[in-house]
């Protein structure tokens, strides 16, 4: 099965914006074509935000500039990166 990272710096929250809606668009044709999914933010959550595990995707806390995040991407190895926006790909 191959894996598909979601990086963001605001947790899925469909029904607040249409950035968020498209997301999940994404993430369900993703899930379709059986990926694993993660999705890694970093921020807190909301109480907007979806409920990645009732989707069957796992979710991570992560950090800007952090030694860790490296060490996490490696042992994750994804075959596909998606950034929910253009400036977390400036980020990371």
């Amino acid at each position: 099965m191959e894996t598909l990272l979601v990086l963001s710096n605001v947790w899925l929250e469909p029904k607040s914006s249409a950035a968020g809606t498209r997301m999940k668009q994404l993430i369900e044709f993703f899930q379709s074509q059986q990926y694993q999914i993660h999705y890694a933010s970093t921020c807190l959550q909301s109480v907007y935000a979806e409920d990645l595990t009732a989707m069957g995707i796992e979710s991570h806390v992560i950090e800007l500039n952090a030694d860790g995040f490296d060490d996490f991407v490696k042992a994750l190895n994804p075959e596909v990166v998606v950034f929910d926006r253009f400036m977390v790909e400036e980020q990371f």
